[in-house]
């Protein structure tokens, strides 16, 4: 019995979270981790008494979900150049992908001696949003991040 516990305990630790390992092209790497999104001491604001619409969470607007309480968030996503390892910010980002569509679009900006920037669409459904990250030396900054369909409807990857 203690056996088929652990077993289970460990089945349901492994399905809490993901990850995607994204060749993008040879010499270019994305990895991205999401976990179970548990509330439990974050700081959750609704729209109101209801508390069926959410505004932000840990104070930062909330990508990835259509103002319904998030299943997952993004915890982790790297950038690997070569040999160089590029941590990319995920604040605010929930529900990315869902466990029957692990398919991130994405597109790899670098035109001469402009940084380099990387877009990625996330979605579980009515919460898709694009993200864009540019890289300068060994950093990256979240330089947009979005949910208007004006801007999700005229990306073409």
């Amino acid at each position: 019995m203690t056996i088929l516990l652990l077993g289970f305990y460990a089945i349901n630790g492994f399905s809490q979270n993901d990850t995607l390992n994204i060749d993008l092209n040879d010499s270019t790497k994305l990895t991205l981790i999401k976990e179970k999104f548990i509330k439990g001491n974050r700081d959750i604001i609704y729209w109101d008494s209801t508390q069926q619409a959410i505004t932000s969470i840990d104070n930062m607007p909330v990508y990835g979900t259509d103002a319904t309480m998030p299943l997952t968030e993004l915890t982790f996503a790297e950038l690997q150049l070569n040999d160089k390892k590029i941590k990319l910010e995920t604040t605010g980002m929930f529900d990315p992908w869902t466990e029957a569509d692990t398919i991130i679009r994405y597109e790899i900006e670098k035109h001469l001696g402009n940084p380099m920037k990387l877009r990625c669409l996330f979605s579980y459904g009515a919460g898709a949003y694009l993200v864009e990250w540019t890289i300068i030396g060994e950093k990256s900054h979240k330089t947009m991040i979005t949910h208007d369909m004006r801007v999700l409807d005229v990306i073409d990857f």
